[in-house]
């Protein structure tokens, strides 16, 4: 398996065993007119790859609570 690397500003290297890509949370319109929300917990891999990165976990939660335009 490939193995991807980040490298930050401070010089470090971060490798990451797979993309970092995640919905936490997806809204679609229904033919009623309403939205239909699914959402999904953040992985635990990306989490830590997340801190690892200098990110805080309270971004996470900012991010999903943040009203979509409609």
């Amino acid at each position: 398996m490939r193995k991807h690397r980040v490298t930050l500003p401070d010089g470090r290297v971060v490798a990451l065993a797979r993309i970092a890509l995640h919905a936490a949370r997806v809204v679609v319109p229904s033919a009623t007119g309403e939205r239909l929300v699914a959402e999904a917990p953040i992985p635990d891999v990306l989490a830590r790859a997340w801190s690892a990165l200098g990110g805080v976990a309270e971004a996470w939660d900012t991010a999903v609570r943040c009203e979509l335009e409609r």
